[in-house]
């Protein structure tokens, strides 16, 4: 089973990326037109670099495995075994409920995989095959 992560959920990472750019930009920056001009520069490559990268994120669940795949230029691939999966998780802030996406979060024995971005309702599918063991032999 595959399942997307959407340009909206990309979007509002992003967004929380900015405001945080933001905040650190105008406590710590020098001011004036400076400080706008660092701002406008992670801006622009918060939503030209890192979003397209996170919209681009795909989720893989086989019969044994499970494989996050994500990156244009330089593509990565996390897979691990279906069977060490220990937990799901699924975060949903105010704003991502508004847009109808979530964080999902896979804990296995030794790593954790973060895939923000995915719509609610296929981050509630992933995370019950995963639990109930549907789709296994």
């Amino acid at each position: 089973m595959t399942f997307h992560a959407t340009r909206r959920g990309a979007a509002i990472v992003g967004l929380w990326l900015v405001l945080a750019g933001a905040l650190a930009v105008f406590l710590f920056g020098p001011g004036g037109w400076v400080s706008a001009v660092l701002l406008a520069v992670w801006a622009a490559a918060v939503f030209g670099g890192l979003v397209p990268r996170l919209a681009s994120a795909r989720l893989y669940i086989g019969r044994h495995h499970v494989s996050a795949r994500w990156g244009l230029l330089f593509p990565s691939v996390r897979r691990f075994p279906r069977r060490f999966v220990t937990g799901c998780h699924i975060l949903e802030t105010p704003l991502c409920r508004l847009a109808g996406v979530c964080v999902l979060m896979f804990s296995s024995s030794g790593s954790f995989l973060i895939l923000p971005g995915f719509e609610a309702k296929d981050a509630q599918r992933a995370a019950r095959l995963l639990s109930l063991e549907e789709g296994r032999p």
